[in-house]
């Protein structure tokens, strides 16, 4: 089954990761232009501390991926830093503006992951943007290293 990727630009308003017990609370429009994704440190990315996944990048209110390649799983991917419980809600809005060529554009919400060289370890909400014939919303758990991931619900 061929795992699908975050392939296009996409606007986030507002991104919130929420720990119950703790309240922390976290929003941003990504009003930076930034390569990687980092807002003052709050952002681990995918190649520069995962080494193995590509980086996240932000240009003033839009949100995309860098190094995107058709057909594999590293996908772009960047996470919140600081201590998150286990019970999290997360919310983006998404606009799509151009799929970049890429056959199944999708958007990627991850929760209780951790990024650390050579693994990324957590879960991942994805869901197929743009109108193609195979429409998807599914979670995946990330095991540890590329490529291993078992998808839990499509």
């Amino acid at each position: 089954m061929m795992k699908y990727r975050l392939t296009l630009v996409f606007f986030i308003v507002v991104l919130s990761a929420l720990n119950v017990h703790a309240q922390n609370i976290y929003n941003t429009k990504f009003p930076l232009i930034e390569n990687p994704i980092s807002e003052s440190g709050k952002w681990i990315n995918g190649f520069t501390t995962g080494l193995d996944w590509n980086n996240v990048q932000t240009t003033g209110g839009f949100v995309s991926g860098v190094n995107n390649q058709a057909g594999s799983t590293n996908d772009p991917t960047a996470v919140l830093t600081g201590t998150w419980g286990p019970n999290q809600f997360a919310s983006a809005n998404v606009f799509t503006s151009s799929a970049n060529g890429f056959l199944y554009p999708e958007t990627e919400l991850r929760l209780n992951t951790t990024i650390t060289a050579h693994s990324i370890t957590g879960y991942e909400i994805s869901c197929a943007v743009l109108n193609h014939p195979n429409p998807s919303l599914g979670i995946v758990r990330w095991n540890g290293p590329v490529n291993d991931f078992t998808i839990l619900a499509l």
